[in-house]
């Protein structure tokens, strides 16, 4: 990573003191109209057929605002949400509505009837474009949310009566959308979390936020203008929309985008495209590995391999080290509430300490403390607090969850963790997956790292299983490798090498796969159902 310390200023936003990039667009509408003006011919977003260069995004984008503002009446600070899989119709939406001061609240693809219904009326929002896939359960949730005025279909609307078309309305309106003038504190996005603790909050991301994020980016992993990068997660979520999607426009760079991840079409997509760069959960490149036979597919065009997300252990890192020798490989952490990227592992340590999520990104403070909120001295495990210009707001008419998570402008991130003698943050557990079991702390993590250095094991996961005596018991699910024979015993017989006796599962269970969220992420909750 480059030296910054010329390019970063300390500057205060409602009475917080935070490091800051001198040179920073001022809102996510001028970091398309810079990479426009750069690179007005070269290909801005590729999706099977579907290509836009950068003046022809932009010009469709313009057109889109117009619409938005004279057709559907949108206003600088209204909400449009955006119920849309990952193809070109997002970014679309999303740049035209910051293009005129809108707000956009992407909704996951996963949520049913009442949880969109849930999120369109907690934010209130009077626009939603839906892609046809999921205008049923959209138009289900219509019926409750009496704010919603126009419901934008991005593909075909049928005979489905009182629905626009996202292409018709930008085909048929002005180039120029009247201006609005945008300031950097102002609301870009919501981004609703997946409610693991609770109901779902809506996390309130600034033009500055997402900025800040980008240039984050920029600065630790290298990505530039030459890059092709792939997108296969969902731009409903911060890595996919923020450091990927908007990260991507900023650098000038061409994005891929996939449709569904499966790892054949991956893969061959990658060598068709030739992309140099690859951005994943730890899932998404265990399913890759499964397949890949170097010889069948052609990725010598890859030179960086990020991961994260979710822990990644070690064995995987050696893996993707094999598999991609002359790749840059980076282990990125963040949260929805950090709108992406806090800390960066590059690829000089990515094996020496490959159970790092490294060391805070340019902007971004990180503190270990206890219960009491009290800074831990390196190596002490606590809990892991986050501050800096990425940091949001708080959310969306919750004021309680506010107060909970943010304070002095520091972000509770949840995540049980230590710094090192060096710097490098690394994240234990979950602060509600923690295992107690007769007063001993138990950190899920270090036993999956290394349930997943068995040769036979594909992936695995750890949670606590209620106990009379003990409080709880240690259980792991694994997913054993295709053809592999695993048995109970073998496991434990390995577990009792690498691990305490105390840490040794005392419940195993096979399973084909584990359950996850959206994002990619193992649903820990719905194993200890």
């Amino acid at each position: 990573m480059r030296n910054l310390s010329d390019d970063l200023v300390n500057e205060t936003y409602n009475g917080i003191q935070v490091l800051n990039f001198k040179r920073r667009p001022r809102n996510i509408r001028e970091i398309l109209q810079t990479s426009t003006e750069r690179f007005p011919d070269k290909n801005a977003f590729e999706c099977n057929l579907d290509v836009r260069t950068y003046s022809e995004f932009s010009r469709d984008v313009d057109r889109l605002a117009s619409a938005m503002q004279k057709t559907l009446g949108v206003r600088k600070g209204e909400r449009v949400a955006l119920l849309l899989g990952n193809d070109t119709a997002f970014p679309l939406s999303l740049f035209a509505a910051s293009r005129i001061g809108a707000v956009s609240v992407p909704i996951n693809t996963r949520f049913v009837t009442n949880e969109i219904a849930f999120v369109i009326n907690n934010c209130s929002a009077s626009v939603v474009v839906v892609h046809p896939n999921y205008l049923k359960e959209c138009l289900r949730a219509k019926r409750s949310a009496p704010a919603l005025k126009h419901v934008v279909v991005a593909g075909s609307a049928g005979s489905t009566p009182d629905c626009l078309e996202l292409a018709s309305l930008v085909k048929s309106s002005d180039v120029q959308p009247d201006e609005v003038e945008v300031h950097e504190n102002d609301l870009a996005c919501i981004f609703y979390t997946a409610g693991t603790m609770g109901k779902t909050k809506g996390a309130l991301c600034s033009h500055r936020n997402i900025v800040s994020n980008c240039l984050n980016v920029e600065a630790v992993t290298g990505i530039t203008s030459d890059d092709r990068q792939l997108v296969c997660v969902p731009f409903f979520h911060p890595t996919g929309c923020h450091a990927q999607l908007i990260g991507g426009v900023h650098v000038g760079c061409t994005t891929v985008i996939e449709r569904h991840f499966n790892a054949d079409e991956t893969l061959t997509l990658v060598q068709k495209a030739k992309i140099t760069r690859l951005v994943g959960v730890p899932t998404i490149y265990w399913l890759l590995l499964a397949q890949m036979n170097l010889k069948d597919y052609d990725c010598s065009s890859v030179n960086s391999v990020i991961y994260g997300g979710a822990p990644a252990s070690p064995e995987l890192v050696r893996r993707l080290r094999e598999a991609f020798p002359s790749a840059r490989l980076g282990n990125g952490y963040g949260l929805t509430e950090s709108s992406s990227l806090a800390t960066f592992l590059p690829d000089e340590f990515a094996l020496e300490k490959s159970d790092s999520v490294g060391s805070p990104v340019p902007t971004v403070e990180v503190r270990i403390v206890n219960e009491e909120g009290l800074e831990l001295a390196p190596g002490r495990i606590g809990e892991v607090l986050l501050k800096g210009p990425n940091i949001v707001n708080g959310y969306w008419q919750d004021s309680e969850a506010t107060r909970e998570t943010f304070s002095h402008g520091w972000l509770r991130t949840g995540d049980l963790g230590r710094i090192d003698g060096d710097g490098f943050l690394y994240v234990v557990d979950r602060k509600k997956d923690i295992i107690i079991r007769g007063g001993e702390n138990i950190y899920s993590v270090e036993i999956e790292n290394v349930l997943e250095s068995h040769p036979g094991v594909f992936e695995a996961a750890v949670v606590g299983e209620p106990d009379k005596v003990f409080g709880e018991q240690v259980k792991a699910y694994i997913v054993p490798n295709p053809g592999s024979s695993l048995s109970m015993d073998e496991i434990l017989d390995f577990c009792d090498e690498h691990l305490a006796d105390f840490k040794i599962p005392k419940y195993v269970e096979f399973v084909e796969a584990l359950p996850r969220n959206a994002a990619g992420k193992v649903d820990k909750r719905a194993l200890r159902r």
